[in-house]
């Protein structure tokens, strides 16, 4: 095959925007299309590579494995050697055995699978994942175990329907993404019928080029003025393309969709039309690019791990300046992981097909093997710097006197399933593990996140006295209630991003589409149904929600009626005080309380980061003048029902002289970037008397 400079100048604009992306420059908010990029060239080089060889009659199987084998792996490897031994001095357990479940499917290439399954609410950040990036490798894999074994069979059997089919495929793909990307938005994203079709639209166009007869097809010939001007066009458009969706496209757009068609067919143009004698060839194929472009793959593996452990070992964020300066050296370690890992294992008189082989078996195998440990011993939590952690920190966390009441009284249920109080505090490590369950909070069970109203797991008594309605945050508040009062008449009624208002839903796309509003609507019908009982005996009603998936703009909500409108504060406020009206009608007081004060960083994990690193816990805290802005809004919008509804503002009880407490004494107060650990919340509960203050008039 004829090189062609402009694609590795392609390569150095994909790997840039994602790099950029990933260091949270703002004006490349689209820099996740390089991957799309990246997609569209592998399937035209990879249908080109192929087919070539069919047609010498030369092609391999298992030489076409071995090929790309050594292009990935011993890059890949590197990465994760590296990966593993920052992880041992700086992940604490929890993330380090996350980490371990992606050292098992990372060199199988199925850490696309993982990363869809463990996809939810409560999961750990992309950017604190050191081989999230590694899912775009999976895809690859997959598309090259199946692409060649399919290609042979058209080949054998219906070669003159090689692009049709290869375009069919590529169209029912697309039919899948776009159908996905609002039904099943994260499987949609990782998962590879929902990616085929951008690799099958480099790969039509390198059958498509494969093919082509210039005499047959006079429009590409050079010798016409017109077909000239087409290809330049062409070229031009698709870099325009290209460079559009990375300057406009977001993360709040369903992706990949119909979106995707501008860095995909922008791409394709490229492919197709340009060359060395085309202005955006000659563009593409200026040596700095294509250098760039020459050690894209490194850079790709490198730069984020190289993020996420940075952010692993600020208890904030990283400074700029150090973003950028990994960014750069991203390209530094790419430089040296080509000139001497690529380049080698390439070289077959280097290193032989048996060599490689036992290279990629034992690698492999030594990851998975640290991989399998990591989620046995929950992330070898029996590190040096973990036992001092426990010791120091955990266990005296676990035996204060708030923890001990909630354990007496025997509200166990407090969290999920292995919540803080069902594990034995007889050793430092089981104390870790309690305070790891305690990352996510449910209220009264974890079934209580959208559960049936009667489930009897989500109440403390048949006739209960006080509801708790509302989403996560109303689940965070019931350690609160429970530790001021343990014997109080308890029924929760929540789920998750759906706050409480009775006759309209939130529509977030991709992740909470109008078909899930529809859902968060039943479930609050559910509720005001049951209400309406004449056997009810709740009298108290407390509510929470951040209330900004009602607020913001970008969002859209649902009514009842059906209709569709832009979430905005006016509309909100009318349906909050339409909600509330109602509950004192059916003789139940409503009581809202404030989502806590935030600065959208991760309050709780910062917490922990410097329990781990030996750094003071006061670094957590932060200016109240630092709120963030959908905070603030919040606040704005509670500002609103203040002297019309009783309001509790939680930002009272942490804010005190312009300073927000991200922890009290040994007591972390917060388990995320907004929510309230268990501890937190039944300090704060037994120390301001929620069930007082509920009762109170």
């Amino acid at each position: 095959m004829q090189y062609r400079a402009e694609i590795d100048g392609l390569r150095a604009i994909a790997v840039v925007a994602v790099i950029l992306f990933h260091a949270g420059v703002k004006t490349f908010q689209g820099g996740f299309v390089g991957v799309d990029i990246f997609f569209v060239i592998s399937g035209y080089l990879i249908a080109l590579t192929i087919l070539t060889d069919l047609q010498r009659q030369r092609f391999s199987l298992l030489g076409f494995y071995e090929r790309r084998a050594r292009r990935i792996l011993p890059a890949l490897f590197l990465v994760i050697l590296v990966c593993v031994s920052l992880a041992w001095f700086w992940l604490q357990p929890a993330d380090m055995q996350s980490f371990s479940h992606s050292l098992i499917a990372t060199p199988y290439f199925v850490s696309n699978i993982l990363y869809w399954s463990e996809a939810g609410y409560w999961d750990t950040a992309s950017e604190l994942k050191p081989l999230l990036h590694t899912w775009t490798l999976a895809i690859e894999g997959q598309f090259y175990l199946t692409f060649p074994l399919l290609l042979l069979l058209m080949w054998r059997w219906c070669r003159r329907w090689l692009l049709p089919l290869t375009i069919l495929v590529g169209i029912l793909s697309f039919m899948i993404a776009q159908w996905g990307a609002y039904t099943f938005p994260t499987a949609n994203f990782y998962l590879l019928p929902s990616r085929l079709w951008e690799l099958a639209l480099g790969a039509a166009i390198g059958i498509a080029l494969l093919n082509h007869k210039p005499s047959s097809y006079p429009l590409f010939s050079y010798q016409k003025t017109n077909a000239a001007l087409v290809r330049e066009l062409s070229g031009i458009l698709g870099f325009i393309l290209i460079i559009a969706s990375l300057l406009t496209l977001n993360g709040n757009l369903p992706f990949p969709s119909a979106f995707a068609l501008f860095p995909t067919v922008g791409t394709g143009l490229i492919l197709a039309f340009s060359s060395s004698q085309t202005l955006a060839g000659r563009f593409l194929s200026h040596p700095l690019l294509v250098n760039i472009g020459l050690l894209s793959y490194g850079a790709y593996l490198w730069h984020h791990p190289l993020f996420v452990f940075a952010r692993h070992r600020s208890l904030t964020q990283p400074a700029p300046i150090i973003i950028w300066i990994l960014a750069i050296a991203s390209f530094g370690f790419a430089y040296l992981t080509w000139q001497y890992v690529e380049k080698p294992f390439r070289n077959h008189r280097e290193v032989n097909r048996k060599a490689f082989f036992l290279f990629w078996l034992i690698g492999s195998l030594v990851f998975v093997e640290i991989g399998i440990l990591g989620h046995l011993t929950a992330g070898f939590s029996d590190r040096a710097a973990a036992r001092t952690f426990h010791q120091d920190t955990i266990t005296p966390i676990i035996s204060t006197p708030i923890a001990r009441q909630v354990r007496q009284n025997s509200v166990a249920r407090l969290l999920h399933d292995n919540a803080i109080l069902q594990i034995p505090l007889d050793s430092a490590d089981s104390a870790f593990q309690a305070q790891q369950a305690n990352a996510q909070v449910f209220g009264l069970g974890s079934v209580c996140d959208g559960a049936a109203i009667t489930a009897p797991e989500c109440r403390t008594d048949d006739n209960p006295e006080i509801l708790l309605w509302g989403d996560s945050f109303a689940m965070q508040l019931a350690p609160g209630i429970l530790a001021s009062n343990p014997e109080v008449k308890l029924i929760q009624m929540t789920k998750s991003v759906c706050g409480p208002f009775f006759d309209v839903a939130p529509i977030a796309e991709p992740n909470y589409p109008k078909r899930w509003a529809e859902g968060c609507l039943a479930f609050n019908q559910q509720v005001r149904e049951w209400l309406q009982q004449e056997q009810n005996s709740v009298k108290y009603a407390v509510l929470s929600s951040p209330f900004s998936q009602y607020l913001l703009s970008e969002n859209k909500v649902l009514l009842r009626n059906g209709e569709v409108k832009t979430a905005s504060p006016t509309l909100a406020l009318q349906q909050f005080q339409t909600t509330l009206r109602e509950l004192q009608r059916l003789g139940i007081e409503p009581i809202v309380v404030s989502p806590p004060p935030t600065n959208d960083l991760d309050l709780g994990r910062c917490i922990t980061r410097a329990e781990w690193l030996g750094l003071s816990q006061k670094n957590c805290n932060f200016l109240e003048a630092e709120m963030s802005d959908k905070r603030v809004q919040a606040y704005q919008f509670l500002d609103e029902l203040a002297g019309q509804f009783r309001i509790l503002r939680l930002e009272s009880l942490l804010c005190q002289n312009g300073i927000c407490q991200a922890y009290a004494g040994d007591v972390p107060l917060y388990r995320d970037a907004r929510h309230l650990s268990a501890e937190g919340a039944a300090l704060l509960g037994q120390k301001h008397d929620f069930y007082q203050v509920i009762l109170s008039p």
